[in-house]
């Protein structure tokens, strides 16, 4: 794995997804999301392609997914 990473794909999908949520939280029928991401096993060699904690610190789309402001 190389640091850091391109995570931009990622993140464009993050936000996608949270544009795509917004008007639900408009109108009162979505109060909240979880993000649930499975991290690589810490003996492990190999990164888990899912975990949004690489390279020692939290990816920009693992950022964007927890950011409650996207929502609004």
């Amino acid at each position: 794995m190389n640091c850091p990473i391109n995570d931009t794909n990622r993140t464009l999908l993050i936000k996608e997804m949270m544009n795509n949520y917004r008007p639900y939280v408009q109108q009162g029928r979505l109060v909240g999301l979880l993000y649930f991401s499975w991290n690589s096993d810490p003996l492990s060699k190999n990164v888990s392609f899912g975990s949004i904690f690489r390279c020692g610190a939290l990816t920009e789309s693992g950022k964007s997914a927890l950011d409650p402001g996207l929502l609004k």
